[in-house]
C-alpha cells in the first residue's frame, strides 16, 4: 500500500486517509486558486509597437514597389520611343553598333590610335 505525507506535521498517512491522524488536517494541502492571468498593459504596448513596425514595413515596400513600377513603365516608354522600328532586342542592338561602328571608323584619332596599336603588334611580332 502507498501512503501519503501530511503536508502540515508530516506524519505518514494511509492513502485513503482523508484527515491526518495527528493534527486532524487533510494530508494533503487544498489547492489554492491562482488568479487569473490578466492582460497586461505591457502586452497591449508591445503588440501596438510591433502592429506600427509592421504597418510601416508593408507601407514602405509598397511605396517602393510603386516607385519602381513607374521607373519600369518609364524605362519601356523610353525604349519603345527609341526603337520606332519595332525591332527585336538583338536586331536593334546590331543596327546600334553599326550606327556606332561607322562613327569609331569615322574618327580620325580613334583611327590613328588604331594604326599605332598595328604597328606595335607588328614590331612585337618581330622582335619575337
Amino acid at each position: 500500500m502507498s501512503s501519503i505525507r501530511c503536508k502540515y506535521c508530516g506524519l505518514t498517512n494511509f492513502v485513503d486517509a482523508v484527515v491526518c491522524k495527528r493534527c486532524g488536517n487533510p494530508p494533503w494541502r487544498p489547492e489554492t486558486k491562482k488568479p487569473p492571468v490578466r492582460f497586461s498593459f505591457y502586452t497591449l504596448l508591445v503588440f501596438a509597437v510591433v502592429g506600427v513596425v509592421v504597418y510601416y514595413a508593408i507601407g514602405g515596400f509598397e511605396s517602393s514597389m510603386s516607385k519602381v513600377n513607374a521607373d519600369e513603365a518609364n524605362r519601356q516608354a523610353i525604349q519603345q520611343k527609341d526603337n520606332p522600328n519595332g525591332l527585336s532586342r538583338s536586331e536593334y542592338d546590331k543596327q546600334r553598333a553599326g550606327q556606332y561602328g561607322g562613327a569609331v571608323r569615322n574618327s580620325n584619332s580613334l583611327n590613328e590610335a588604331q594604326k599605332h596599336n598595328e604597328e606595335l603588334k607588328k614590331a612585337i611580332d618581330d622582335a619575337k
